[in-house]
């Protein structure tokens, strides 16, 4: 009876089970956030990589391709505001570095787009747009990183560090 008692008190009660601390849940909502970016950036870069490849690629498509870099970053711009700042001692200066981040892609992108609106041929642009496409993804990469080393408590390079959706991004 005991057993039985001790077993309904832990089930009902949570305990051994594994769940997130505040950190790791905000955490792990923005590294997916970015990582739903990086996947649709990704694609799209392979796509117009492919077809420049093959010598199909129009000024069209790459400018199609730019705006839709463009509403991915919006889009992630708009789900890491949703996540809010992380409540731990650093929360505050997470959020302001990420949303810091999120506006210089956002207007590397948006610059990108714009060169290649205004290029006269197709390998102008794509000289053109290349750099700040990389820049864009290289900045959210580095600025994960400082994010991870603000708290002095380490909550937040702990839950950046231990969970999956954060790990899968250093890959």
């Amino acid at each position: 009876m005991w057993v039985g008692l001790l077993l309904a008190v832990l089930v009902l009660g949570g305990c051994g089970g594994s769940s997130q601390s505040q950190a790791e849940k905000w955490a792990d909502n923005a590294c997916t956030s970015i990582g739903d970016w990086r996947q649709a950036l990704s694609t799209t870069t392979s796509d117009l990589t492919t077809k420049a490849q093959n010598g199909t690629l129009n000024l069209n498509e790459l400018k199609s391709g730019l705006n839709s870099a463009l509403n991915d970053t919006k889009k992630l711009v708009n789900d890491l505001r949703d996540v809010g700042p992380p409540n731990t001692e650093a929360g505050k200066e997470a959020r302001q570095k990420l949303d810091d981040v999120t506006s210089t892609v956002e207007s590397s992108i948006d610059t990108a787009r714009s060169k290649a609106q205004s290029a006269g041929s197709l390998p102008a642009a794509i000289g053109a747009v290349a750099p700040d496409l990389t820049q864009a993804a290289a900045n959210v990469t580095s600025q994960l990183q400082q994010i991870s080393q603000l708290d002095p408590k380490g909550e937040l390079g702990k839950a950046i560090d231990d969970t999956k959706s954060c790990q899968d991004l250093r890959k």
